[in-house]
């Protein structure tokens, strides 16, 4: 699967409705607004946990195979990262480029605002930017970033010349959208003056994703940056039995 987009009606649960009021108040006085245009904030339990966990099983139920769900043999911090549930704010007009939070799957809400998307796959955009470099090195993820944010019309059909489909939407107020394994993802805030919402990390089992999230390992390593996390969680990417 690529791209998934559905719209969907929160549930008006009071708890929840005081924790996204409470939210759209304040977080533009969070410090990173200043620094970097967005910021997160983790949903705890008696403050809406309990009713986004009933959202997002909801949502899930559209997928086939199902989410990987935490389990006894994850290292708790994998554990911990598909438990959680966090809010995000954008700062209006804001733009921002990166792989989904820790490299895996991603449910966005967009709870108020809307946000266009251009979303690659990592397996097409790196063949792709070896090309029009004309070079076997990408700079690992702060050079493949870098480049992608930099895209102009014309490199973006050159990109897709050469293979890399560049996957764009439109999330509107109220729309969900998935964001799979190990892509890149470019987004920026085209209405409201508050846009924030509520994600998920999730993970689905398949080739497809064990591969992505194995060149977004290699990306990382360029880079020097840690990967141990990445290698244990890459084992659970990866069918038990061939597709």
């Amino acid at each position: 699967m690529s791209l998934f987009q559905v719209s969907f009606y929160w549930p008006t649960q009071h708890q929840v409705q005081l924790m996204l009021t409470s939210f759209g108040g304040s977080y533009k006085k969070n410090p990173n607004m200043k620094t970097v245009g967005e910021c997160q904030e983790l949903v705890v339990k008696n403050n809406g946990l309990d009713e986004c966990q009933e959202m997002w099983q909801s949502v899930a139920a559209l997928f086939s195979p199902s989410f990987l769900q935490p389990a006894d043999d994850m290292e708790g911090y994998l554990k911990n990262v598909l438990k959680a549930t966090w809010l995000y704010g954008l700062d209006a007009g804001g733009n921002y480029i990166s792989h989904m939070p820790n490299g895996l799957g991603s449910l966005r809400f967009q709870c108020s605002g809307e946000v266009a998307w251009i979303l690659f796959e990592l397996k097409q955009l790196i063949p792709a930017v070896k090309i029009l470099l004309k070079k076997d090195d990408v700079g690992g993820l702060d050079g493949l970033n870098k480049f992608t944010q930099a895209l102009t019309s014309a490199e973006l059909e050159a990109l897709e010349g050469h293979g890399c489909v560049a996957h764009h939407c439109r999330q509107a107020e109220g729309q969900v959208m998935y964001a799979p394994v190990g892509w890149v993802a470019a987004e920026r805030s085209v209405k409201g003056v508050l846009v924030y919402g509520i994600r998920k990390v999730v993970m689905l089992t398949s080739n497809v994703a064990y591969e992505n999230y194995s060149l977004l390992q290699g990306l990382f390593e360029a880079s020097g940056k840690p990967v141990d996390k990445m290698k244990t969680t890459l084992s659970f990417l990866q069918p038990a039995e061939p597709e």
